[in-house]
């Protein structure tokens, strides 16, 4: 590894699944020392236990992570639930001191508003800011350094950080891309005839860039959607790192398109059986790839939710093996 700031930020939204996948990878992400999960809570906090549940998770194993306060989408949307979210999450950030909040750099009239409830918080809190096209102030930004320990800044391109050197002496700079922007298609069975692809370099670059980490968006992407339909074609898309090559690439796995909606099931174990003849003939394995053997093996679909929680959670198992061979 590269060091110990060498880091991986998996972007995730606070849905079910992706909590459940960050969950149910919590011991190999301390074990790993190299993955700092970024959650944006997307649910409204008072209508279950869902965020809270899954990051006491994360708390029990002693695993870093960033806690958007001001998220951009969803029900908790902009600067009204900040309170809210600071108060719910009181007990964890008093139980886990590596837990941070994160600023969504979005507008400098929502960053001002931030800054007033930060100043009324009854503590200092650790943060990381992500920064967006929007551009902010110098005084707000040195308001946000006066009332929190900034610990990274996260960026597509580290000269939006560059303006504000001056505030940050030699900040921490994390790259934070959608990778998976260049592999979006409208409808699943446009993905039928993509060919292997390199999803990411930004494992081996990073460091000579200038960076401290890489993030991303796993195999989701940046954009946000609420729900779905049935879909006429089954995907399932599979990151991983050939031998002798350091990139990470990408296949999309898919049922052949027949025009309708019906035996999603069926459609996923035809989607499958491609996915696992791949890993099996390449070598590829972690947990998550032998879930997705297990069902091939039961004849079992465990529902379009499982699907992309094992795809998120085989990117990650991927993004730890590349820092590992870094």
């Amino acid at each position: 590894m590269r060091g110990a700031t060498t880091m991986y930020f998996p972007y995730l939204r606070g849905k079910q699944f992706e909590l459940l996948a960050i969950k149910e990878l919590a011991p190999a992400i301390r074990a790993s020392g190299a993955v700092h999960p970024i959650i944006e809570p997307v649910r409204d906090i008072d209508a279950g236990p869902t965020l809270l549940r899954n990051l006491a998770a994360l708390v029990e194993h002693r695993v870093a992570c960033t806690v958007i306060i001001n998220p951009r989408v969803g029900d908790m949307r902009g600067v009204s639930k900040t309170e809210n979210i600071l108060t719910q999450l009181e007990p964890l950030f008093a139980a886990n001191r590596s837990m941070r909040i994160g600023v969504l750099l979005t507008s400098e009239q929502e960053i001002r508003q931030l800054i007033a409830i930060l100043a009324r918080a009854s503590r200092r809190y650790r943060a990381d800011l992500i920064y967006g096209t929007a551009v902010v102030s110098e005084d707000s930004m040195r308001r946000l350094a006066d009332l929190c320990d900034v610990d990274m800044h996260l960026a597509e391109d580290k000269n939006s950080v560059r303006r504000y050197r001056s505030l940050f002496s030699r900040p921490p700079t994390a790259i934070l891309r959608d990778s998976f922007a260049k592999q979006k298609q409208e409808r699943n069975q446009d993905y039928y005839p993509l060919e292997e692809s390199i999803f990411t370099e930004d494992n081996i670059f990073f460091a000579e860039d200038g960076y401290q980490g890489f993030g991303d968006y796993q195999t989701i992407g940046e954009a946000f959607k609420e729900g779905g339909t049935m879909p006429r074609v089954v995907a399932i898309h599979l990151t991983y790192q050939r031998p002798r090559e350091e990139a990470i690439f990408i296949r999309h796995f898919c049922s052949t398109p027949n025009g309708s909606s019906a035996d999603t099931a069926g459609k996923y174990l035809e989607a499958l059986s491609k996915l696992v003849a791949f890993a099996n003939g390449s070598g590829l394995s972690n947990p998550a790839l032998d879930t997705f053997r297990s069902h091939l093996d039961k004849q079992s679909f465990p529902g379009l939710g499982v699907i992309k929680k094992l795809s998120i959670q085989n990117h990650i198992h991927v993004a730890i093996g590349a820092l590992k061979d870094a």
